[in-house]
């Protein structure tokens, strides 16, 4: 399995740990006191030892790419993870005592996982471990000029 086959399983692990604790899911107590510290010590372990240097080592790839939608992309999906990493890191530290920064940085690590790992697929395309044929990467005229009314 190449590299980036165990980070896309590593990022796909972690958020369904995180996703078995979302509170609309009802996981009872009994399976959420052993999920959460899997979560924890998946993401403490995958993200600065697997995930972290991936995205150095990549970060050339999508920044002097030709395609302008792999460039957006992997920006996007840059941002996100440092997005989620420090918002995982503060919940790990201080945890979610029920005040509003508790639930402000709850709120932004749970909603931001899930378009990550839509604009991870997207970005992957093929190459994807679900590989899903129906999620084609969609060309999108970043910094193209529009054509002149009459010509084609």
């Amino acid at each position: 399995m190449h590299q980036n086959k165990h980070v896309e399983l590593a990022i796909y692990a972690i958020f369904i740990s995180g996703l078995i604790l979302w509170d609309v899911l009802g996981s009872p107590w009994g399976l959420a006191r052993w999920i959460l510290p899997l979560h924890i010590v998946l993401s403490l372990l995958l993200m600065p030892l697997l995930i972290l240097p991936f995205f150095i080592r990549h970060r050339s790839v999508f920044k002097f790419s030709k395609k302008p939608i792999k460039r957006y992309t992997g920006r996007t999906l840059e941002i996100v993870f440092y997005t989620l990493g420090l918002s995982g890191f503060y919940l790990f530290l201080m945890g979610n005592p029920g005040n509003w920064m508790g639930l402000t940085v709850y709120w932004i690590h749970l909603i931001l996982s899930f378009p990550l790992i839509g604009i991870m697929i997207w970005h992957i395309g093929k190459r994807s471990l679900l590989r899903l044929g129906w999620i084609q990467p969609i060309r999108v005229p970043i910094n193209e000029k529009p054509l002149a009314y009459g010509r084609s």
